[in-house]
């Protein structure tokens, strides 16, 4: 029997990359909670129907393309970690100043932020593990559409 150059041991994905999996699908269902915990301060601007269907309509899209990153992490392409621990450090640039606003607004959001956070830090040390790595590599060569 000829082996192909992804069986066996290689074709399985290591825990850590499924509980990382499972913690950044977390990550999106506290943003859900989050949202809820700022309904109040949304639904006092005048315009709380459009704010809301624009921010329904931005989330969307976000999550589709989470889901889409977390689909191809689960099949080991590289660039999705990466993409990933980027999406990490733009937001220690840019997005950091948000835990104080959050908290300042109400601790539920504000904990709910640190909450978030924590799962996504967890989840990208479980994808940059050793045995994660070796995944990964084990998949480098794979094409995108899956040729």
């Amino acid at each position: 029997m000829q082996s192909t150059p992804h069986s066996d041991a290689s074709d399985r994905r290591p825990r850590q990359v499924i509980y990382a999996v499972r913690l950044l699908w977390g990550t999106l269902y506290t943003g859900v909670l989050r949202l809820i915990a700022i309904y109040p301060l949304l639904s006092r601007t005048a315009a709380v129907w459009t704010t809301m269907m624009v921010i329904a309509f931005v989330l969307l899209v976000l999550a589709a393309l989470y889901w889409w990153i977390l689909g191809s992490l689960s099949r080991g392409r590289n660039w999705a970690r990466i993409t990933l621990l980027g999406l990490f450090l733009l937001w220690l640039l840019v997005g950091y100043g948000q835990v104080k606003v959050a908290f300042s607004r109400s601790s539920l959001e504000g904990g709910i932020l640190v909450l978030q956070q924590a799962l996504y830090v967890v989840a990208l040390i479980l994808v940059f593990t050793p045995t994660s790595n070796a995944w990964f590599r084990g998949h480098r060569h794979d094409s995108p559409a899956g040729a």
